[in-house]
């Protein structure tokens, strides 16, 4: 009787002689290592059940080749089914897109709050419409993903999510319609998440707008501070907080007054000193939570001190606080850096420049029914409201 080690030495030399005669087809440049005896009569191909949501990422299937007809076909109809049944059907970048866009393709009923086209178009401004930049490792992980995404622009708050594209659909959706959110500060001590205190609730926009560029300037700076309108509401809810109180015309006509006596008295814009250090304002339960690259802090004291005179809170000098960058005049220096790109002498940007930032436009945001009420504007292509023109 033959022993363990003279069996597995005799499959071995079969395995190997079957090999030989049965030639292994690889399709494709990536495939295992592996000695031939390990798969013989085997063949093995690169399968994909969609090139576009798949790009690169083959997945191997082998054996006969009758076998790799059931297993290709199966396969595909259980991706397709699923796709449909669950809805990964579309690649997040692809969905982004049209999300960020407003779903600006697809066709409304007569009475939506997010129309496609006209003065109230949805996601109209570009500026505004969220954005994501995507971390990156050298690992590999598959299926994960992790993303800075960016609500209100890049000029916004963030807020740092990963996930499968799938959950990233609906952590980003969740965010937008929802006022979810699990982001928290690091500082924080007391557990308050600045996301679920400021989402949801409608809110003031003022923008500051750069009219002069600088030399080698190619675009000019912005900058974009919030005041949630906490107390206020879109609608009446039967299941809202009773101090909720429906936002009216009446209201946003207050508003508008104020912000013009405070950032456009005498159609004298004010003007915001842009800088190298980040200041910013953090009193969330009173709705604020802003930063903005600053001169100096009496630079960011001024505009801070004229936002918080909208709703007509008191400014708290605690509330203020610096993050400021080792060596930052070094570091952020006004004389634009110079590196070789394809042998050519190229000029880097120039961040956190020092310049003079306008008053430029206020407007209510309405995050529940997708509405951008404009309150104050300096440019004929942003007319304010009609409904707030009348007395």
């Amino acid at each position: 009787m033959a022993t363990n080690s003279q069996q597995k030495k005799w499959e071995q030399l079969t395995l190997e002689r079957i090999a030989e005669a049965d030639a292994i087809t690889y399709l494709g440049e990536k495939h295992p290592s592996l000695e031939s005896h390990e798969h013989p009569n085997f063949k093995l191909y690169e399968f994909s059940p969609n090139k576009a949501l798949d790009g690169k990422e083959r997945y191997y299937l082998a054996g006969p080749e009758h076998s790799i007809i059931m297993q290709s076909s199966l396969l595909k109809a259980q991706h397709d089914i699923f796709a449909m049944r669950i809805g990964f059907g579309i690649s997040f970048d692809e969905w982004f897109k049209e999300f960020s866009e407003g779903y600006s393709e697809y066709k409304r009923g007569h009475k939506t709050n997010y129309p496609s086209t006209g003065e109230k178009q949805w996601r109209k401004d570009i500026d505004s419409r969220p954005k994501y930049i995507e971390w990156t490792t050298e690992k590999t992980i598959e299926g994960h993903r992790v993303i800075e995404y960016f609500p209100e622009g890049f000029e916004g708050r963030s807020i740092v999510l990963s996930g499968s594209d799938w959950e990233l659909k609906r952590y980003i959706q969740f965010i937008e319609f929802e006022g979810g959110g699990t982001a928290e500060e690091e500082e924080n001590s007391r557990g308050i998440s600045e996301i679920k205190i400021l989402n949801g609730w409608p809110e003031l926009k003022i923008k500051f707008w750069q009219k002069k560029l600088e030399k080698g300037q190619k675009s000019p700076l912005r900058t974009v501070l919030s005041v949630a309108l906490i107390g206020f509401c879109e609608y009446k809810r039967q299941d809202g907080f009773k101090f909720e109180t429906p936002l009216t015309i009446a209201d946003l006509k207050h508003f508008k007054n104020k912000i013009e006596q405070v950032f456009y008295p005498g159609k004298v814009p004010v003007v915001l000193s842009r800088g190298k250090e980040i200041w910013s304002y953090q009193k969330w339960r009173q709705g604020y939570a802003n930063w903005f690259p600053a001169r100096n802090r009496q630079a960011a004291i001024n505009i801070y001190q004229k936002l918080v005179q909208i709703k007509e809170d008191t400014f708290d000098p605690l509330a203020l606080y610096v993050g400021k960058a080792d060596q930052e005049s070094a570091k952020y220096s006004e004389t634009p850096k110079k590196e070789k790109v394809l042998n050519e002498d190229k000029e880097l940007p120039v961040y956190r420049r020092n310049v003079e930032l306008e008053f430029w436009q206020a407007w209510a945001n309405l995050p529940k029914t997708g509405q951008k009420i404009m309150l104050v504007s300096r440019s004929d292509r942003t007319p304010v409201d009609e409904r707030l023109m009348n007395d």
